[in-house]
């Protein structure tokens, strides 16, 4: 009965938690095949089929034989309040409320005109500002699909993973039109899956059959659902309250290394502009030669179940810490953790980024500094993340860590930048007056 109650999507989440704890030690005898408790811990839907090890499964039944108690204490100390009453779809992206409300700032010096966006007051002082920060949101990629502008936050992790292992992410969905915005939380993977945790979360928002669906990057996996599993449930994560959620059940994962031969990391993901179903995908890392960019491509088969293979893979010899890529026109751009950089495509596959060169200076990152330097490692400064396109060439990229208010930018055209590096891509009103009086009190001293 266990295992069909699993099946059941209108089962308490505490139920599962406790039937899980106890039909895996039940499922103990099964250790002879090359899963253990295969039958009581993936029944229905949405079994992960991870794949691990004997070895590694008879870790986690040990864990398990210890009392159980691992499981159940992650239920109890997760802090939301949930109302499984109606899990039926909701809504599509056009419907949710759009209950918050964001600003949107014009940059003075852009012709065609950049802006800056943020979200309220309110969610920014949820949002993590130093290091200490643990009840608080981290901001991640940013994506964009006509009037729709996404930004995706994973939880902020806890020093101790057994009583708060990151299981939950939020996609932001904010309408350009009036800079309103809905939050929804996801719950990475359903409470029997043992392997849920989603670092990264830089996503893509991608409509594929009439329906939109969401690819977020969660470093060694994919996690993809669409709008159509969005459902109305209070929940309250990290003391934050949401009131659409989607359930760990209606989520599929896709691994890093289910291409044979040719490892996929997702450290971040956005579209490949133009093309139905490609993607760009890649590693951070402290050395160019990991980069491990990659054209990938998902498809979705008649019965809804998405596969990837990899299309291309390209090299590079300068490109670290990257944070996003996408590509315009003949040139590939890489978000890295302190500038926009604009790659030429060479090699006689096309595959080689060359001529690597820094673009506009973002305020607020290393290259333009807004706020207060520590001295030690720039920990102030913005960090940028994400990296998409549209069709009039913009370019959108969101920043975290602990500088103002966390904002994310449209960059008009900045495959016309020709000043690079010395130019903005973004000038409020009162840096022109700053620069200006700059200007003036130079003058002067040349005049003395």
């Amino acid at each position: 009965s266990t295992r069909e109650d699993q099946k059941d999507k209108e089962m308490r989440p505490d139920m599962l938690w406790m039937c899980y704890a106890i039909a895996i030690a039940a499922d103990a005898s099964d250790i002879g095949t090359d899963k253990i408790g295969d039958k009581a811990v993936c029944a229905g839907a949405g079994c992960p089929h991870w794949g691990k090890s004997v070895a590694d499964e008879e870790v986690e039944l040990e864990s398990v034989r210890a009392g159980g108690r691992t499981l159940l204490q992650h239920k109890i100390k997760f802090d939301q309040e949930v109302n499984t009453s109606s899990r039926q779809s909701c809504c599509k992206l056009a419907d949710l409320a759009y209950g918050g409300q964001g600003t949107r700032e014009t940059s003075t010096s852009n012709n065609p005109t950049s802006y800056k966006y943020e979200f309220s007051e309110g969610f920014q002082n949820q949002l993590c500002n130093v290091k200490a920060d643990k009840n608080c949101w981290m901001p991640q990629g940013i994506s964009k699909y006509k009037n729709l502008i996404t930004r995706s936050f994973y939880d902020r992790p806890d020093k101790d993973q057994l009583l708060r292992p990151t299981i939950y992410f939020v996609i932001t969905v904010m309408n350009k039109n009036d800079f309103s915005y809905s939050n929804i939380l996801v719950e990475n993977g359903p409470p029997t899956e043992e392997t849920r945790k989603c670092h990264a979360g830089d996503h893509a928002l991608r409509k594929f059959n009439g329906e939109m669906w969401f690819f977020v990057a969660c470093t060694d996996h994919v996690t993809i659902f669409s709008e159509e599993h969005i459902v109305k449930e209070k929940n309250k994560v990290n003391g934050k309250k949401f009131s659409y959620f989607v359930p760990g059940d209606s989520v599929q994962k896709i691994r890093g290394n289910s291409v044979a031969g040719d490892r996929v990391w997702f450290s971040f993901i956005s579209r490949n502009h133009g093309m139905l179903n490609e993607f760009w995908s890649g590693r951070y890392w402290e050395t160019a030669e990991k980069l491990n960019l990659k054209l990938i491509e998902f498809h979705q088969d008649n019965g809804g179940v998405w596969s990837m293979s990899v299309k291309k893979t390209f090299t590079s010899t300068s490109e670290k810490r990257a944070q996003g890529a996408t590509r315009i026109g003949d040139y590939m751009f890489i978000t890295t953790s302190k500038a926009i950089r604009r790659c030429k495509l060479s090699g006689n596959d096309g595959n080689e980024l060359k001529r690597c060169s820094d673009m506009c200076k973002v305020p607020g990152t290393s290259q333009d500094p807004t706020c207060a330097n520590d001295g030690k490692d720039n920990s102030q400064n913005l960090v940028p993340q994400g990296a998409e396109t549209d069709n009039d060439g913009n370019f959108y990229i969101g920043t975290e860590y602990h500088c103002d208010s966390k904002p994310f930018f449209e960059i008009a055209s900045l495959a016309t930048f020709t000043k690079d590096s010395d130019v903005k891509c973004f000038q409020k009103n009162i840096d022109i007056l700053k620069e200006k009086a700059t200007d003036a009190k130079d003058i002067l001293k040349k005049m003395r």
